[in-house]
This record gives C-alpha cells, sequence and structure tokens, in this order.
C-alpha cells in the first residue's frame, strides 16, 4: 500500500492557482503512470476527499483542517480535525476506512466525526 505525502493537494482547491502545487501536472502524471493508492495532504486546512487517475485505477486524496485551527479564531473553515487510516488486505482490494475526530468547540474535547470506506484495486505483481 502505497501512500504519497505532500504538503499542496495535487487537486485544485479554495486557495486559487497562485498558492497551488507549481507542478501538479507532472506530479499527476507520474502518479497516473506509476501509481499509488493514497495521496495525503495538507495546506487548505479543511477536509478534501478526491480522487485522481491511476494506473489501477483511481487514486484517493484526502486533506484535513489544520490540528490547531480554533474556531473562536475566525480563520479557519473547520474546527482542528484529525484523521485516522485504517487498511486491511482483502481478495484483490485493500479496504481503506478514514475515521475522523473534529475539535467540538461546545465542549472543548474531540469527538467522533466522519467514517469513510473505500475499496481500492491491488495491482499485481510487477511484469
Amino acid at each position: 500500500f502505497r501512500i504519497v505525502l505532500i504538503h499542496h493537494p495535487p487537486v485544485p482547491g479554495p486557495g486559487g492557482e497562485r498558492k497551488a502545487l507549481r507542478d501538479r501536472a507532472g506530479l499527476r502524471a507520474m502518479l497516473a503512470r506509476e501509481g499509488a493508492e493514497l495521496v495525503l495532504h495538507g495546506h487548505h486546512h479543511i477536509t478534501l476527499h478526491r480522487e485522481i487517475p491511476g494506473p489501477h485505477g483511481p487514486i484517493a486524496v484526502i486533506g484535513v483542517p489544520s490540528a490547531s485551527a480554533l474556531p473562536e479564531r475566525g480563520d479557519h473553515h473547520e474546527p482542528a480535525t484529525w484523521h485516522l487510516h485504517s487498511i486491511e488486505a482483502e481478495a484483490g482490494f485493500w479496504r481503506l476506512t478514514t475515521s475522523s475526530r473534529r475539535l467540538d468547540p461546545r465542549c472543548g474535547a474531540f469527538i467522533d466525526g466522519e467514517r469513510l470506506g473505500r475499496r481500492i484495486a491491488r495491482p499485481g505483481p510487477a511484469q
């Protein structure tokens, strides 16, 4: 299971082109050719679930809000959030489950957020 960690996302986002990954097209071309099962990124400080083309099917692209975002400061769209990614092997597939925990400003504690699951094709041995 190959995970790519980058700061700027390989997809367009709310920051506009001025703050976008400069070589986004090159990175996406390399991922489309070589593959990966998951791309994790930050930068936008919002939850983002997208897909980009890969050689064996779509590659999941997941962004997360800042772990230090405080809603009362007014400088972030979402309160502090973190993700837990669980990966399990299935016959011919990977099962990726992403569980989020987010800061609830009403109680000042982290609470369960959304839980998303997806099946990702497992490529066979390299030829």
